[in-house]
């Protein structure tokens, strides 16, 4: 009865990763294609800083490693990211990238 229970739970594990895999390849934009189209940025009066800012949170990157890589300080990131979110009316990164890749799909 274990040797089967264990034979089960680690076909349903493969079964999950190839799935998320196929969904992730299929329908989740890839980072480096995501291009933040110069009209948008114009449109909601994005600075070049927070332009910076944008591209990589669109690579993935945390609050902590955009810091490192601007050298300015994780509160700083935070307060670029607050100014986005205001000016483009939006509550989090997801809706951020959202906006980009529905603006990239438009183009």
């Amino acid at each position: 009865f274990k040797l089967s229970y264990i034979c089960f739970s680690i076909f349903t594990i493969n079964v999950y990763f190839f799935f998320s895999r196929y969904y992730f390849r299929v329908y989740e934009p890839d980072p480096a294609s995501l291009i933040i189209s110069p009209d948008l940025l114009k449109k909601y009066d994005i600075s070049e800083r927070e332009k910076e800012i944008i591209s990589l949170l669109l690579q993935g990157k945390s609050n902590i490693e955009i810091g490192n890589s601007l050298f300015i300080s994780v509160n700083t990131v935070k307060s670029h990211l607050k100014n986005i979110y205001k000016k483009m009316s939006l509550k989090n990164r997801l809706q951020l990238v959202s906006l980009i890749h529905s603006s990239q799909n438009s183009s």
